[in-house]
C-alpha cells in the first residue's frame, strides 16, 4: 500500500512540477518569438530610413538602388511619384495591391506646404493570399521639392521558423528538468516514507512471528482437548471441550491466513505459471464444492460456453484458491436457498472468472472496503466463521499472478435476462470477478 501511495505521489508531484516547467518554457519561447519579430520590424524601419535618406539626395538612381536592396535584403519595393506614376516596382509580389491596403490602414500623408520634408509611417501588417507582410511607407521629398511615395514590403516569418532555432535547446532543458524532478522527487519521497515503511516491515514481521509462535501452543491445546474427549466426561464438560476445540481451530485458521498474507507480501509465495486448462479447472472446482453447497442449501450451477475456453499461463493452485475464497464467501454470507453460479466471460484483453449469488448483496457503504484486511460487513462481529482476511488473500494472490479481483453488485438486467431464459440460479445479489489478462 505504501509503495502504491509513493508511486502515485511521485507521479502527481512530477506532473505538477513538469507542468510548471512547461509553462515557463512556453513563456520563454513566446518571449523569444516576440523579440525576433521586434527585431524584424526594427530592421525594416532602419532600412526604410536609410533608403529615404539616400533617395532624398539622388532620386535619379532610385531604380538601381531599390533593385540592389530588393536583391540583397530580400525586400520588395514600390516607388511612385505624387501623381501616381510608378517609377520602380518589385516583380515578386503584387505591390500595388499592398500599397492600396497599406493606404487604407495607414492613411495618406498630406502634402506639406512651405518647406516639405520626408516622413515615415509606422510598420503595419497586411495579409495577402494567405501570406502576411510587414509594410513600411515613407514620403520622400527630393532636392527639387518633388514628392515620392516609397513602400517597402517584407514577408513576415512563419511562427515555426521563429520557434525552430530555440526548440532543440528548449527540449533539452525540458528533458533535463524531467530527469532532475523525477530523481529528486523519488529521493525525497523515499526518505519521507522510510520511517513508515520500516514500521510496516516490523509490523509484518511481528504478525508473522506471532502467528508462527501460536501454532505450537495451539497444537498442544488441541491435542490435549482430543485426549480429554476420549475420557468419560459430563455433558457440560463435553460442551465446553467442544467450544475449546472450535475456538482453537478458528485461531489456527487465522494464524494460517496471517502467515499466508505475510508470505505473499514478502514474495515468499512462489508463483509457478504453467498452461492452465480453464474448463478443467472450473469443472474440478464445481465437483469439489457442489456437495458442500448442496449440504448447506445453496444450489450451485456451472455455466460454461459451448466452445472451449482459451488456455492461459498462470498458477492453477492460486487460481483455485482465489475462486474457492469467492465460493466460500457466497456460501457463508448468504441464507440457505441462495443460488450460486460459476460462469465466465471473454473479452478482447482478459478472461473473467465470476462467482455470483442471488443473496442480499453488499451495501454501498461496505463495497469499497471489501478487500481491506480484517474488514467485515458484520460490524458487530457476531459471526466467528471468518476473520476478514479471505478477500485480502484473494487480492494479494491475484496481484502476484498479474491479475485483478473486483466486486460488482448484480444488475437488474441480470434478473430479467435469467427469468426470460427460464433459468434457475443467481438473479442478483453479489458478483466477485477474477480478471486474468490474455
Amino acid at each position: 500500500m505504501l509503495d502504491t501511495l509513493r508511486r502515485r505521489l511521485l507521479c502527481v508531484a512530477s506532473c505538477v512540477l513538469m507542468l510548471s516547467v512547461t509553462l515557463l518554457l512556453a513563456v520563454f519561447l513566446q518571449s523569444s518569438v516576440a523579440v525576433q519579430r521586434e527585431a524584424k520590424v526594427t530592421y525594416l524601419q532602419r532600412m526604410s530610413f536609410l533608403l529615404t535618406s539616400q533617395l532624398e539626395k539622388n532620386i535619379d538612381d532610385a531604380p538601381q538602388l531599390l533593385a540592389a536592396y530588393a536583391r540583397e535584403m530580400s525586400v520588395s519595393c514600390l516607388l511612385s511619384a505624387d501623381d501616381g506614376t510608378i517609377l520602380y516596382e518589385s516583380s515578386t509580389i503584387d505591390m500595388p495591391a499592398l500599397a492600396h491596403d497599406a493606404a487604407q490602414s495607414i492613411g495618406t500623408t498630406p502634402l506639406t506646404d512651405g518647406q516639405p520634408a520626408s516622413t515615415q509611417s509606422g510598420i503595419v501588417s497586411i495579409t495577402q493570399n494567405g501570406q502576411r507582410y510587414e509594410l513600411a511607407q515613407a514620403t520622400i521629398v527630393s532636392g527639387d521639392g518633388a514628392q515620392y511615395s516609397l513602400l517597402l514590403a517584407q514577408e513576415a516569418p512563419a511562427l515555426w521558423s521563429l520557434i525552430a532555432p530555440a526548440l532543440p535547446r528548449t527540449l533539452l532543458c525540458w528533458c533535463a528538468a524531467l530527469v532532475l524532478i523525477v530523481c529528486t522527487t523519488h529521493l525525497l519521497l523515499r526518505r519521507a516514507f522510510a520511517p513508515a515503511e520500516a514500521m510496516q516491515r516490523r509490523q509484518k514481521e511481528f504478525v508473522a512471528t506471532a502467528a508462527h509462535e501460536l501454532k505450537s501452543p495451539l497444537a498442544v491445546i488441541m491435542a490435549n482437548a482430543e485426549c480429554l474427549s476420549e475420557e468419560s466426561l459430563s455433558q457440560p464438560a463435553k460442551q465446553h471441550l467442544a467450544l475449546i476445540d472450535r475456538e482453537c481451530a478458528r485461531l489456527a485458521r487465522l494464524g494460517d491466513d496471517l502467515l499466508l498474507l505475510t508470505s505473499i507480501d514478502a514474495g515468499g509465495r512462489q508463483i509457478v505459471k504453467q498452461a492452465v486448462d480453464v474448463d478443467s479447472l472450473l469443472i474440478d472446482l464445481y465437483d469439489t464444492y457442489q456437495p458442500l453447497c448442496a449440504h448447506s442449501g445453496h444450489p450451485l450451477r456451472l455455466d460454461l460456453p459451448e466452445s472451449p475456453l482459451p488456455t492461459i499461463a498462470s498458477d492453477a493452485a492460486a487460481l483455485r484458491q482465489i475462486l474457492a475464497i469467492f465460493l466460500d464467501n457466497a456460501q457463508s454470507h448468504t441464507p440457505a436457498g441462495t443460488h450460486i453460479c460459476i460462469d465466465t466471460k471473454c473479452t478482447a484483453n482478459a478472461l473473467l472468472l465470476r462467482i455470483s449469488d442471488d443473496g442480499p448483496g453488499v451495501s454501498s457503504e461496505d463495497a469499497p472496503h471489501l478487500f481491506e484486511r480484517f474488514y467485515r460487513a458484520d460490524h458487530a462481529h457476531s459471526s466467528k466463521k471468518h476473520s476478514g482476511l479471505g478477500l485480502s488473500i484473494a487480492q494479494a494472490l491475484a496481484n502476484a499472478l498479474g491479475a485483478s479481483v473486483a466486486y460488482e453488485p448484480a444488475l437488474q438486467s441480470d434478473r430479467v435476462n435469467d427469468r426470460e431464459a427460464g433459468r434457475e440460479g443467481p438473479l442478483g445479489g453479489a458478483r466477485f470477478i477474477l480478471q486474468i489478462p490474455r
